[in-house]
């Protein structure tokens, strides 16, 4: 668990005031918060709220994947269209 420090302190772990750091020994962390010198940091889930949803989004995936042109290979050879070389009228 993620313990910031609210003191600077030196011992078995050694921490500045602010730093943030994970402690897994829990006799340690647990004597560190006791004595207050760190506190535990709860990380929240992520919640995200508010998002516009529009052509980009992942529930439109399907619809977008199918409209995309496919890629050709950079290898590939692309057959070049002869030139016009018709000849005008009465020429040979």
């Amino acid at each position: 668990m993620k313990v910031k420090a609210l003191v600077s302190f030196a011992g078995i772990v050694t921490m500045g005031k602010n730093e943030v750091r994970e402690i897994k020994d829990n006799d340690v962390r647990e004597s560190l918060i006791r004595v207050g010198y760190v506190e535990e940091i709860i990380q929240p889930d992520l919640v995200i709220t508010g998002i516009k949803t529009d052509d980009n989004t992942a529930e439109n995936e399907d619809k977008v994947e199918s409209e995309k042109v496919p890629e050709t290979d950079k290898n590939d050879e692309v057959e070049e269209k002869p030139k016009n070389q018709s000849k005008k009228k009465g020429e040979n």
